[in-house]
């Protein structure tokens, strides 16, 4: 029987948009901080979907949108899955600062990853949008963030709001 020592403690799972059919509408996700941990990975779900979309990453100096100085355009590598239950992993693949992923159709799991030093001096805050195509009828989108390597770790995880 395995025993879990260091459950959650080594990682931080944020919900930031549950599973909602997002075919007429983007989503962007809260701002993640990450001045207190290493390392995000923005995990993107894609359940049932019958049409393509975007992903670009932003950052900012403030998580507040009213006053955010914001930047499109934030470089970042994904790995894309195999169809569920498949065990499969794409290669890493870059994504410079004045592109945008676009996504496949449906069953699709994708992961981005995003380290605090590609973000520019003075921002220290990353949120994911995902744009529909805008001719889908379907398009079901989960998204987490999971931030590692806290830079004060223990039983209960830095927030990154």
């Amino acid at each position: 029987m395995a025993i879990f020592h260091n459950l959650d403690e080594r990682t931080h799972i944020m919900p930031l948009v549950a599973p909602v059919d997002a075919a007429a509408t983007a989503k962007t996700t809260g701002f993640v901080d990450l001045s207190k941990y290493n390392q995000v990975q923005f995990v993107v779900y894609f359940g049932a979907a019958d049409t393509v979309g975007t992903i670009a990453l932003e950052q900012a100096n403030t998580a507040d949108t009213t006053t955010a100085t914001l930047e499109a355009g934030l470089g970042f590598f994904y790995r894309k899955s195999g169809a569920d239950a498949a065990d499969t992993m794409g290669a890493i693949t870059h994504v410079d600062s004045t592109g945008s992923l676009a996504t496949a159709a449906a069953d699709d799991s994708l992961i981005f990853i995003i380290e605090p030093d590609q973000l520019t001096d003075g921002y220290r805050y990353a949120r994911l949008v995902f744009t529909p195509s805008g001719t889908s009828s379907a398009c079901l989108v989960g998204i987490h963030a999971v931030l590692s390597g806290a830079r004060y770790a223990g039983n209960v995880m830095l927030s990154a709001t």
